[in-house]
């Protein structure tokens, strides 16, 4: 019944770190793109969550996929950025995940071309891809 609330259009992506020069850098890629619903969590939720150590502003429901706390949702139809904290199976019962996350900021994706003529592609400061 849960499933029937679904929207597509909800990107999971995970995070890698590379040291250039002694400067660590974050990275996303994609793992993959599914449907789901997102809503505010109720102030009580808040409070639990805050209770374990946990900031969180919003719930995600989802079929079982592979995600982890260190991920992030992007909700490509509003363009928002959700930073995964609490991803749960309840009962164990895999029928669907709740993952508690907190809104971070607005998806914006920048184009810019280089003097050399490299065109790099930034979504909210993160590095997309480098076209030549």
């Amino acid at each position: 019944m849960i499933r029937s609330l679904y929207k597509s259009g909800y990107r999971i992506e995970r995070p890698a770190f590379t040291n250039e020069a002694g400067i660590e850098k974050k990275t996303y890629s994609e793992v993959t793109t599914i449907s789901g619903r997102m809503r505010p969590l109720t102030g009580n939720e808040i409070l639990a969550n805050d209770k374990l150590g946990l900031k969180t502003t919003d719930r995600f429901y989802c079929d079982i996929v592979d995600i982890k706390e260190e991920d992030r949702i992007i909700d490509l139809n509003s363009g928002k950025i959700f930073e995964v904290k609490h991803p749960k199976n309840p009962m164990g019962m895999n029928h669907h995940l709740e993952v508690d996350c907190e809104f971070n900021r607005d998806f914006e994706v920048t184009l810019f071309v280089t003097a050399s003529g490299d065109l790099f592609e930034l979504a909210s400061g993160d590095l997309l891809a480098v076209k030549s």
